[in-house]
Order: C-alpha cells, then structure tokens, then sequence
C-alpha cells in the first residue's frame, strides 16, 4: 500500500520517515546510541498520529526523550522539532502553509 504521493507504506502503515534518514537505533532526539528506540509520531491529536505515519512525520528516540518530548511540548528543542517537520514536509509534498493547516489543522512555525 502507498500513500497518496506513492510512498510504500510498511506492515504498520508507515512511510519512510522524511526526518530521519537512517533510523534505526540513535536517539534522533538527543543523539546517543541506544539498543532501545521507538518511533515517535511527530504531532499528536485527533487524526495526526495516523498522517504523521503515513507521510513520514516520524523519528526514532530513545524512551527517555520519547517521554521528555510528551511531557514537554514548550520545550525550545521540542518545538524546533515541531518547525523543522513541518517545513520538510511542506517542502516534500509541495504544500502551502494554508495547505499544510488544512492538512494538520495549525501551523508550527513561529514567526520572527
């Protein structure tokens, strides 16, 4: 199964992650190596989990950052996070910040 762009979705309907390019097992959070990591879908909410999934809006962490992430999201780092996913997938899919709203339903980029 693909996604609409024709990304090969995996057993667990997963696109390639667009964040990470080798995931597997370094914290892409904090950047240890770890034997332990789990994908963390990057936004959460009704119906994100599941577009983070198949548009590849997902990294490995390691547990300890993958709770830390959770239990912060106004971390600086987190929110960093937050931006940079939404500008590579904007970039990917060719989407507009009005199309990426309409997608995800808000915007994480901060302006300055």
């Amino acid at each position: 199964m693909n996604n609409e762009f024709g990304e090969r979705l995996d057993n667990n309907r997963y696109a390639p992650s667009i964040l990470q390019w080798n995931p597997g097992e370094q914290c892409a959070f904090c950047g240890a190596e770890h034997v332990e990591v789990v994908r963390h879908e990057i936004f959460q909410g009704v119906g994100r989990r599941e577009k983070c999934k198949q548009y590849g809006l997902w990294i490995t962490v390691c547990p300890r950052c993958h709770s830390y992430i959770h239990n912060n999201p106004r971390d600086k780092q987190v929110q960093e996070l937050d931006e940079q996913a939404q500008h590579q997938a904007m970039q990917k899919y060719g989407w507009t910040v009005e199309q990426w709203i309409a997608f995800m339903g808000k915007n994480y980029i901060t302006e300055e």
